[in-house]
């Protein structure tokens, strides 16, 4: 079976996820998103959005990042330190690169090579200074967006000596060039290169920053003016010193996908085997804008009893409940139902048609179901008949016979 590599890197402000083809060496999907704290619902998305890209294809995950630990333990997948992934993908990629440097939403690292390997680590502390955050403030304080912020530096013809360290003491030295009427473009470029200067003198320490310099992150893939402050103090060419990777914001994650082989792989149909049955099902509502209530389906389904359980400690009929409450809290025009009672036993395939049956009453969507148990038929207002892909014919149900009284 060829599985899919997938890396996750969930950062303190964005998520960003990667999937590579069996061989890692094609990148078949990826995604990057400001999660606003709604971590679950940003994963959600990306998968919803893999299974209708790629289809439920067997996924093997490693997470990585600043906030990736906590969910990594939750859902007993592998985890991969940051800059252990980042490095992955640089010796396999670029391996002539002498320093990377990476600049996330509160963090900043500085990573030194040697003939491909990695020989030393710089990080920042607890402090954000010089990160995504203390641009993301700058901007808020400037009034303007981060996009503004970058056309307004690239506008410059002066940079002053602002401090990146605090976002305190960068606040009092930015409303000191205000007061002084120094203008928005020479103010931007100085938040720029407060950056650079943070990042070379401060966090690398005395280490010299030398070319091939790797740049990655989103602030410095998406900050023209970032690069520019960086290539200007440390007098380097943007065109020949430095390496651009084309999804460099998506480094960690993709470097995530590379790690040894995860044996356990996920289809994205089956149920999640680690969270219960109230949080499979709240899966489905994430991904809609108007999602039923979620206590209600539990009660509707009979599984209000069992809502803390985890998949494996369920019944066969009580998993088929909680994968049709995932589909129909999303609320949708058309349920489809492929073989539903294919694997149960009688009694509960009675069941589950009947909870189908409640549920396209109550909830008024229309289901589609595909089945070989000619007896259902009897329960569908239409019935379609399919030979070798053909339609051969389309009835209407004279009487139809309730769930409950259908035999086979």
């Amino acid at each position: 079976m060829n599985v899919y590599k997938v890396g996750l890197d969930i950062g303190s402000t964005t998520t960003k996820m990667v999937v590579l083809d069996k061989d890692g060496t094609t990148v078949l999907f990826s995604g990057y998103k400001r999660h606003q704290a709604k971590i679950q619902e940003c994963l959600l998305g990306f998968l919803y959005q893999i299974k209708e890209q790629l289809g439920d294809i067997p996924l093997s995950f490693h997470i990585t990042g600043s906030v990736g630990m906590g969910i990594s333990e939750k859902c007993s997948l592998p985890f991969v330190q940051e800059v252990v992934a980042a490095t992955n993908y640089v010796c396999r990629e670029h391996p002539h690169t002498a320093t990377m440097i990476d600049i996330g939403g509160e963090d900043a690292k500085v990573v030194f090579f040697q003939d491909g390997q990695a020989t030393d680590l710089r990080m920042n502390g607890n402090c954000a200074g010089g990160t995504g955050a203390f641009i993301d403030q700058m901007a808020i304080l400037l009034g303007v967006s981060i996009d503004e912020l970058n056309e307004l530096a690239l506008r410059s013809n002066q940079v002053y000596s602002i401090a990146s360290r605090c976002g305190v003491f960068c606040k009092t030295d930015i409303q000191n060039l205000i007061a002084k009427n120094i203008s928005k473009e020479n103010i931007a470029a100085s938040i720029f290169h407060a950056v650079a200067v943070q990042t070379t003198v401060t966090l690398a320490r005395g280490c010299n920053i030398v070319a091939p310099v790797l740049l990655c992150g989103g602030p410095l893939t998406f900050i023209p003016a970032l690069r520019k402050a960086f290539a200007n103090y440390l007098n380097l060419s943007q065109d020949t010193d430095f390496i651009l990777p084309e999804k460099g914001n998506l480094i960690p994650a993709w470097g995530a996908a590379l790690a040894e082989n995860n044996e356990e792989s996920i289809h994205l149909s089956n149920l999640i085997p680690n969270l219960t049955v109230k949080e499979n099902i709240e899966t489905g509502a994430y991904l809609s804008e108007h999602p039923l209530d979620i206590d209600e389906i539990l009660k509707t389904l009979g599984l209000w009893e069992h809502r803390n359980k985890i998949p494996n400690q369920l019944s066969g009929g009580q998993q088929q409940r909680t994968a049709i409450g995932r589909a129909v809290v999303k609320n949708p025009d058309i349920l489809l139902c492929d073989e539903p009672t294919g694997a149960l036993d009688y009694n509960t395939s009675k069941e589950i048609l009947k909870l189908i049956e409640e549920v396209n009453q109550k909830f008024g969507c229309t289901v589609i179901l595909v089945t070989h148990n000619d007896a259902i038929r009897h329960m569908a207002d239409q019935v379609v008949r399919l030979r070798d892909g053909q339609i051969r014919s389309i009835d209407e149900t004279a009487v139809k016979i309730p769930a409950a009284e259908l035999e086979w």
